[in-house]
């Protein structure tokens, strides 16, 4: 260890200076020896303490404050994730009102629409047999041909607009339903799956049951079969 003290140093002039306080020593015979003794280099001691002492709290603060806002971090995206979810569950409830608000519209326009390809169908059956009726006056000399032609060519023609009017609501209904089906299907599966999810919680809570002696071996088989029997059924139907 040095026995000058680490604070003494020499100015331009070649005086010796205190760089406590920075005043010129006139007699320095302390800070070439025993500088331990010396009040100001002990004062600078404790100060230095001081401020390694601040500088571990300020560290120890800091680190704290760092800590709080992580955690403040955390909060706020569970808070938002939160939110988020709950917009989720919104959406999907209006999801579900939505398909079963336009599933029963689509019902009831494919009732309309069974009920008028059943009329169109019923219509292109009578004009047929208008036809035959036309061409069968025509052969036992009852029409002339001119009558013949004409009545030919507006039945025809009804024909046709009847079989343009049922192929275009066959295929729109058809493009209707593959374009619903999907929806439907979704939110049934999610229906489906709660049902599963219900039924396997029971499953296990009837095992626990068993295993606790709360129910015979025979009422838990019975019980057992009858849930897996009705899982099975809505797996199948999924």
């Amino acid at each position: 260890m040095s026995l000058v003290c680490p604070l003494l140093y020499k100015n331009e002039r070649g005086e010796y200076v205190c760089g406590y306080n920075n005043e010129v020593i006139l007699k320095p015979d302390i800070c070439l020896a025993d500088y331990n003794l010396c009040p100001r280099y002990n004062l600078y001691r404790k100060g230095e303490s001081i401020q390694k002492e601040e500088t571990v709290k300020a560290g120890v603060v800091a680190r704290e404050i760092k800590e709080k806002d992580l955690m403040d971090t955390f909060k706020e995206s569970v808070s938002r994730l939160e939110n988020s979810i709950g917009m989720l569950d919104n959406l999907w409830k209006n999801y579900e009102e939505e398909v079963s608000k336009v599933l029963n519209e689509w019902m009831a326009f494919k009732d309309i629409v069974i009920g008028r390809l059943n009329a169109v169908d019923r219509i292109l059956v009578a004009l047929n047999s208008e036809i035959n009726k036309t061409r069968i006056e025509y052969e036992l000399g009852l029409i002339s041909l001119d009558d013949h032609n004409r009545r030919l060519e507006k039945l025809k023609e009804r024909m046709k607009r009847y079989e343009e009017e049922k192929v275009f609501l066959i295929q729109e209904t058809e493009r209707l339903e593959e374009a619903i089906n999907p929806h439907v299907q979704r939110v049934k599966l999610e229906e489906l799956k709660w049902d599963i999810g219900k039924l396997q919680l029971s499953l296990a809570k009837l095992e626990d049951m068993f295993n606790q002696g709360k129910i015979d071996k025979q009422l838990y088989e019975k019980i057992k079969r009858e849930i897996e029997n009705e899982l099975e059924r809505i797996k199948r139907s999924s």
